[in-house]
């Protein structure tokens, strides 16, 4: 024992942790930045960063934003309703992935984006364009439709327009 009563190597408390004061200004900090981080606002600059994730084929970057419970509704795939729905961000890394190997010239131009009033639901309008490796070029309209939840994207609805 040390001369003041406590174990060699442990440490006199601090009397504001003690008393819980620091406890309560740290944690309010942590919390605060907490309440930030998950209450990030729907705006068109976060739209637009979103687009610019999915232009540099940024994967990571891109579920970044999405919650973890995220789900994406792909405009083509088997269901005639809601064609191909992945749930989750390693199925989204998975088809994103996948789909930039096959079109590496993948690109999202003349965007314009809308955004509810309450900031729960927004609109991005595009053109994708892009070369897949053994087809055609693609020059598609389409829109996605966001849902937010605390600033992260829960749902990803897509639509597109082709001819043909």
């Amino acid at each position: 024992m040390a001369r003041d009563g406590f174990a060699e190597g442990l440490t006199r408390p601090d009397p504001l942790r003690r008393s819980g004061a620091l406890n309560c200004a740290t944690d309010l900090r942590f919390r605060e930045i907490a309440i930030l981080a998950n209450n990030r606002q729907v705006t068109i600059e976060l739209l637009d960063a979103i687009q610019d994730a999915f232009n540099r084929h940024d994967v990571d970057g891109i579920l970044s934003y999405f919650a973890d419970d995220c789900e994406w509704v792909m405009a083509r795939g088997p269901d005639p309703w809601e064609g191909k729905r992945l749930r989750g961000k390693a199925a989204i890394a998975e088809v994103l992935s996948a789909r930039y190997a096959v079109i590496p010239d993948m690109r999202w131009v003349d965007m314009s984006h809308f955004i509810s009033a309450d900031g729960s639901k927004a609109c991005s309008e595009w053109t994708v364009k892009g070369t897949p490796n053994d087809g055609d070029p693609i020059d598609w309209l389409g829109c996605d439709v966001w849902t937010f939840v605390n600033g992260l994207v829960t749902k990803k609805d897509t639509y597109w327009k082709t001819i043909g």
